[in-house]
């Protein structure tokens, strides 16, 4: 499975300078990629989050895109709005994954 996670916004956020985070969890060992695949699972049944804000002051979006059993996911959440798995996932992508090209 193929992991993309874009971070939009922040702090002096400059639009177009953030490269998403690509993971390949194929190249992880099998107890990584085996979390990965159980944290895109959660998130890929969970039920739809609640709209953030429109004005997030500062705040960040994160978009976690992949293909789980042949079928395309987007799930998205904000610095205020974010699951345990969704966070989770964030950080697995962004310790192990590298920054696309």
């Amino acid at each position: 499975m193929r992991i993309e996670l874009v971070t939009e916004g922040g702090f002096a956020a400059m639009p177009g300078l953030q490269r998403p985070f690509v993971l390949d969890c194929g190249s992880l060992p099998a107890a990584q990629a085996a979390e990965c695949e159980r944290l895109a699972r959660a998130l890929a049944t969970a039920p739809p989050a609640a709209a953030a804000p429109a004005a997030l002051r500062d705040g960040r979006r994160y978009r976690l895109a992949f293909v789980l059993d042949e079928r395309p996911h987007v799930v998205a959440a904000t610095d205020q709005a974010m699951s345990a798995e969704f966070d989770q996932l964030v950080q697995l992508v962004r310790q192990y994954g590298h920054r696309a090209d």
